[in-house]
């Protein structure tokens, strides 16, 4: 969608205008997020299909069970409020290289076909990347990978403030877009440090940083754009929250027994 759609938005608002485009965008979507929903399905233990290598279903302190901690037992945790801190900086930063990314490179007189494609890089290049993250996380940890992809996306946006030219755009991009695969270890890295017990009510918390971080930096960056008619000081900004998110990353510990077992008991 990243790589795909702005190229697609581009044609589609040259040749009818932004406001039948959006109409157009949103008719699309209603219509595919509909007609893909109708394959969803449910968990496949409760349609009677087992893990592979699994002879029968256990009822009792087995797969089945839920294990880890409850949403309350998770919010007494230092643990949760640092990874929402983290999600929340990662919102704060994407959001706004995809709200603003384009503007700026027009700002050095890039036609705006071009510009566009350094946003269609991003995508394309986090295509790949996700999956190379989701590999290598499987391989070096869930917190190894975040840590990582927080240094290449910090190191992008400081980058993004000496690059005048499309092609430093255009390595930007390729140095951010590996970072963007950081949202893939949010789901197991939440199963890690909490355990499935309430991986859904967790995940939803956890988004809720991504959307604040989301609407706030933006918002900002483009008021800030708006009062000293450059990015520089919004991409700092933007620089400084990666930062402030992988410091909050390397304090995450793992919930030690000892610990949850307080938890318990409150």
């Amino acid at each position: 969608g990243t790589m795909i759609m702005p190229l697609f938005l581009n044609w589609l608002i040259s040749s009818y205008g932004w406001r039948t485009s959006f109409f157009i965008v949103g008719i699309i979507s209603l219509v595919s997020i509909i007609v893909l929903a109708q394959f969803l399905r449910g968990n496949p233990q409760n349609r009677g299909q087992l893990p592979d290598g699994a002879s029968e279903v256990k009822r009792e302190g087995s797969y089945i069970t839920a294990i880890g901690l409850s949403f309350r037992e998770a919010a007494h945790t230092r643990q949760l409020w640092l990874f929402w801190g983290v999600m929340l900086s990662l919102g704060f930063a994407f959001f706004s290289i995809l709200v603003h990314i384009v503007i700026h490179a027009t700002d050095f007189d890039i036609p705006v076909a071009k510009a566009v494609n350094v946003l269609s890089v991003v995508g394309g290049v986090s295509l790949g990347g996700r999956v190379m993250v989701g590999m290598a996380a499987d391989r070096i940890g869930n917190k190894r990978i975040l840590v990582i992809c927080l240094i290449l996306m910090s190191a992008a946006l400081f980058w993004l403030l000496t690059a005048g030219e499309l092609w430093m755009l255009y390595l930007f991009a390729c140095i951010f877009g590996l970072g963007y695969g950081a949202f893939v270890v949010e789901s197991p890295m939440i199963a890690e440090l909490f355990g499935m017990k309430s991986h859904g009510a967790l995940m939803g918390f956890a988004e809720t940083g991504v959307v604040i971080g989301g609407t706030i930096g933006p918002i900002l960056t483009g008021y800030i754009y708006d009062v000293t008619n450059s990015y520089q000081l919004g991409f700092l900004i933007n620089g400084v929250m990666v930062v402030s998110g992988l410091i909050m990353a390397l304090l995450i510990k793992p919930i030690t027994i000892e610990r949850e077992k307080k938890i318990n008991q409150k």
